[in-house]
């Protein structure tokens, strides 16, 4: 069974697999992930604790706060899940949305995340 074969049977998101269609194994596309919500899913699914991550991505955030009519709205969402934090699925697919939301804002913050996302997590296995 493949890598994306794998990930579809676990429930990633259609997008996600048909960018890894695109990738030659799942080492190349951690490492070349431009989506943060993607990566998060993915430790989620794994069981990595993910509360100083979110922690982290919400300190990245916070550098793209000016000139946002939205800011306001997603900073209220991810103070919620910041203040509510649990391992459960609820709280972790909150916390997805919130980083969804604040990267589609801002690409770069995208970027960003995924850089750090990567400092914590360089090699992981499917």
């Amino acid at each position: 069974m493949s890598f994306v074969d794998k990930l579809k049977a676990r429930g990633a998101c259609t997008p996600a697999v048909e960018w890894c269609r695109t990738q030659p194994d799942f080492t190349t596309a951690w490492k070349c992930c431009i989506e943060p919500s993607w990566m998060m899913w993915h430790l989620a699914y794994n069981g990595y604790n993910l509360r100083r991550l979110i922690d982290r991505l919400f300190e990245i955030t916070d550098k793209f706060e000016q000139g946002s009519d939205d800011w306001d709205d997603a900073t209220s969402m991810a103070d919620d899940v910041n203040d509510s934090l649990s391992e459960d699925e609820e709280e972790l697919n909150r916390a997805n949305t919130a980083s969804d939301l604040m990267g589609m804002m801002f690409r770069s913050a995208k970027v960003e995340a995924c850089s750090m996302i990567r400092s914590h997590y360089p090699e992981i296995e499917l």
